[in-house]
Order: structure tokens, then sequence, then C-alpha cells
């Protein structure tokens, strides 16, 4: 019998894996085929829908399953709800994302034929998603109990009358449920556009919830340091979705605030929804309309950059030379390098046009410049941190006990500019700050009692000057130990570098997005980003022996010996 079976199912498997895929929800555990996350969008769960006379536990597990259904605004999982109950539910509100097992305990009192029952779910919650596409990781995973009410319908079947809005979902259902997308908003020179990460359910309007998220505007963390181009009240019209023309195009329906955009910021908003909306599958560009009338959108201007590159080779101290390493050599970088040397530096950031540096060496930070001039000493506070540079050429600074003395001073010297950090939660200390690349955001890894933290701020700039951070930090969760260094891996990811109990543990980390564990490098105490391949993230780290090491896609290489330090380009 198990040989005719098998030989059924190898006839069957060819039909079952052509077009759509329908992954049951009940039954027998059988292996199965991994998930490539590429084809995730043509995966269907198929939820069951109540089953006469259930129990109330049952009934939540049904409901709780039924969740993996999107369909038609979750329509399996309504019918787990009274009518009353189903018009109210926001399954939108929030993911909850399980580790582990689940609990259903009945806790209700009185009569079980009688309306009040109560059964609560209890789950052990490694991340959560709000209402906006927000991911928020746990720093370690905790227990979550909800409430749920039951009431009989008038054929005596039970269905939950009341509980909290959203869903909850494993963490297997919620990869191949959810995908990652980058709302892009602009640097206040609308040179850069910047990522916010979100995550939507890949089935369940897709392109509507990011353009919607986009017209709302940047997280709170966001608010301040980049622009919409959109103008201010623009939202889709009343009762109005994204659809997709045969064609692929994205057809955007807006308000009548809208007709109020130029020709250029009309350029810009194309730019803004275009590449909003360009992990979405199928769609190949967007079309505006203001009540369903087109939008001309004129043709030309430039480009902004998206996750500008840096130059692929190694900047290092070696053997007394400063510069980048390649074929076994130091190559010197004009007058910097010689610069760089005499000042005897101990680590260096090269601005994006690799025309001036920020310099720390023993007598403080200074800025140098290509030519003729002179280095000039910005910062002499003690005990001073690496430094950064931005895209407007100004360095940042500040000691390491000291993380609310921060100031940015342009790279040819001129006042101190004491940049406001009221935001940034309590540090005993700051290991290191690296400006991103769009020169829009901060990244301070610190040390306080309880622990390393990392935080990613959105700088506030006049005319062009840091004035201060935003408001509103995003405070990700570190493993437990010493922290040693972090860095810009893209413009949406960052890695740190961490002493815990397994060794010098390098971890990536997606802003607004997991982490991932890159393995540990012996005696590493410095990392550098580079530009990423599609697999192997560009991660440079400097052990104390001088040793530099590559992520490789089998762990970490050796590539050059006898170094001072490592540089980084902004």
């Amino acid at each position: 019998m198990r040989r005719v079976l098998l030989a059924v199912l190898a006839l069957l498997l060819p039909v079952a894996l052509v077009g759509c895929v329908s992954v049951p929800t009940t039954g027998p555990v059988m292996e199965g085929q991994v998930i490539d996350p590429e084809v995730r969008q043509d995966i269907t769960f198929l939820p069951s829908p109540p089953q006469r006379d259930a129990e109330p536990d049952a009934i939540l597990r049904g409901f709780v399953d039924a969740a993996t259904g999107t369909e038609d605004n979750y329509a399996v999982a309504r019918q787990y709800l009274t009518p009353a109950f189903a018009e109210q539910w926001q399954p939108q509100q929030s993911v909850l994302i399980r580790e582990g097992i689940e609990s259903f305990i009945p806790t209700g009192t009185g009569d079980e034929a009688s309306s009040g029952v109560r059964v609560d779910y209890i789950a052990t919650v490694g991340g959560s998603v709000d209402a906006a596409g927000h991911y928020t990781e746990l720093p370690s995973s905790q227990s979550v109990t909800l409430s749920y009410t039951f009431e009989q319908d008038a054929e005596g079947q039970w269905r939950i009358a009341d509980g909290p809005d959203g869903i909850v979902l494993s963490r297997a259902d919620f990869d191949v449920l959810f995908s990652q997308h980058s709302l892009y908003f602009f640097d206040q020179t609308t040179t850069f556009l910047v990522p916010d990460v979100r995550w939507f359910a890949s089935r369940s309007q897709t392109s509507t919830r990011i353009i919607s998220a986009l017209l709302a505007g940047p997280s709170e963390w966001l608010q301040g340091a980049v622009r919409s181009a959109f103008p201010e009240g623009t939202a889709l019209s009343e009762l109005s979705a994204v659809t997709v023309d045969d064609d692929g195009i994205a057809v955007i329906d807006l308000s009548d605030e809208a007709l109020t955009a130029s020709d250029a910021q009309l350029r810009l908003m194309r730019q803004q929804a275009e590449q909003s909306l360009r992990n979405v599958p199928t769609i190949t560009g967007v079309r505006f309309t203001v009540d369903q009338t087109p939008l001309t959108v004129p043709q030309g201007g430039s480009e902004a950059t998206i996750d500008p590159a840096v130059d692929d080779r190694t900047l290092v101290m070696r053997d007394g030379e400063f510069g980048w390493y390649s074929g076994g050599a130091v190559g010197p970088i004009g007058s910097l390098s010689g610069k760089v040397v005499a000042l005897q530096a101990t680590a260096a950031t090269l601005n994006s046009q690799i025309t001036g540096a920020a310099v720390l060496a023993p007598q403080g930070v200074f800025g140098v410049r290509t030519g003729d001039t002179e280095p000039v000493l910005l910062d002499d506070r003690p005990g001073l941190v690496p430094p950064s540079i931005d895209q407007q050429d100004y360095v940042w600074s500040v000691p390491g006990d000291s993380p609310y003395a921060l100031q940015a001073r342009p790279v040819d010297g001129g006042d101190p500019i004491a940049v406001s950090t009221t935001s940034l939660p309590e540090a005993s200390r700051v290991v290191s700050i690296d400006v991103s690349r769009d020169g829009s955001r901060l990244l301070l890894l610190l040390w306080s009692d309880s622990g390393p933290r990392l935080v990613v701020a959105g700088i506030l700039r006049s005319s062009g000057a840091p004035t201060g951070l935003t408001q509103a930090v995003l405070d990700m969760p570190l493993d437990e130990g010493t922290a040693l260094d972090a860095t810009w891996v893209s413009d949406h990811s960052v890695a740190t570098l961490i002493e815990t109990g397994e060794g010098r543990l390098v971890e990536q980390r997606t802003l607004g997005g997991g982490s991932l564990r890159l393995g540990t490098v012996d005696g590493a105490t410095r990392i550098v980003g580079g530009n990423s391949t599609a697999t192997v993230p560009a991660i440079r780290a400097l052990s104390g022996n001088g040793t530099v090491y590559v992520r490789a896609a089998s762990g970490w290489a050796a590539v050059i010996r006898d170094v001072s330090f490592i540089g980084t380009q902004q």
C-alpha cells in the first residue's frame, strides 16, 4: 500500500507544482521542499472554515490558523467571529510573530452553554509589525497572552465575540506571507533617496498599502531629516486603490493636492513612487491621475542616487603608508596620504569625493584636504572616538565618555556646532559614530551598564549645517556583551561587532527588519562596510594583530596582514 501511495504522489506532484501552490493548514506533518523567497508570491494558503459543533478553544485555534488566509480581507478568519465583531476586527492593525509553541487555555467562568466563555491564547513572540508596517525585533522572545470571549449563535455554534485586533503568525508563515519594502524619501538636497523599511502582506493590496504609507510620510525617527516631494496633504483619492494595468503600470489616483505640484516636483514624486514599488512583482512603472484624470509628468530631470557606492578596495594604514590596498601594495591617495601619515593617524574616514578626510591622531581630530592646505585641528578634547564626515564635509566628533557632547565642524575649520542629542537614550559612553552615505542619518553604538545599544537617528540641518538629531530614534536590540564597533553596510543595513560568550561576533541588521549572525572573527577590534552583493555582505574586520578579514560565502578569510588600521569611505 505504501508503494502504491508513493507512486500516486509521484504522478500528482508535477501537477501540484504548476501555477499557484496551495498549502494545507491541517493534516499530518510531512517533509517538503525549501521555499524560495523569490517565488513566494506564488504560494497560497487555504485555511479551513469553522468546524460544526467545535468547542471555543478549537474555534480559537482555527481562527489563529486562518490568519494565513489574506484573500478577501481575511474572509475565512472572519467566519470564526460573530457578525458584529467581524465588522469591527482590524487584521492589519498588528502582526505578532510567534516563535515556538502556542497554548489555548479556557479561563472563562459560568455555564459553557451561555455566553461569556473566555479562552486565552498564549505564545512566545519574537517580533511584531504595526499598522504602518514597522517591524520591531524583540531582544529576547517574550510570552504574550491574548484573551478572547465567545458567544453561541442561534444554531448553538461558538463564535468569537470580542478580542484584540491584529493577527498572529508563526515565523515560517510570516516569512512567506510578508515581504520587506523600502519607502523612499529624499534627503534635504534631493540628491539621495533614503529608505524607510516597512513590511506588508504580499497578497493583500500590497501596492495600495505601500503608496498609502508613502503619502503618510516617513517614520517618526526620520521626520525632519528627510522630505517627501508630494504636496502636503496629498493622499489616495477617496476609496481608491492602486491598480496595475496590463503593461505593469501602477495607476495611482491622488487627491486634489497633487495638482499644486510643479513640473520638477512631479518628477520627484514619480521617482519616490517608482522606487517604493520596485519590489512589487509585475510593476514596471507608475502613472498618476487625479479624479481619474491623467496627471502629466514631464520627462527629464536628474535621478536621485540610491545606496551610494564606495571604492571596493580596502583603505588601510600599513607599514607607514596610507591608501588603497591592491595587488599586495598600498596605493597613495594624492597628497592626502602623506598628510595622514604625518599626523600619526589612528583612524581616518574619507569623504565621498576623496578630496577630504576626518582623521583621529594623538593630538585630536583633524580635517585634512587634498592640495597644499595644511591639516586643521578641529577637536582636541580627550578621549575622542574615531570621527565621521558627511556629504556636506562636516566632521563629526565626540568624546567616548560624553555622549551628549557631539559636535560637527567644517573640514576646513570654522566654528564648532554643538549637535543636540537630547533624544539619545541614556548611555555611559559612545563606542562609535558613523554618518550614513546619504548624510541623513547617524549610527551610534552606545555602551551602558545594562549592555550595548545600537541607535540610528535622523540628522536635522539648517542650510546644510547639522543642528541636531531627530527627537525619536531607532533603537535596535543587541546581544549581551561588550560593544566594540558598528558600521554602515548599505543604505538600509548596518553591522555590529560585539564581544559575547561565543567570541567577537559580527551581526548584520536591517533598519526596520531582522538580524543575521555572520560568525565570529578572532580578536576583531574594528569593522568597516563596503558594497554588498546579493549573497555576501561586504564587511571587513581588523583583528588586534593587524590582520584584515573579509566576509566570504564560507566564513571569514584573511586577506591582508600587518595593518595598523582600516579606514572608511563616506
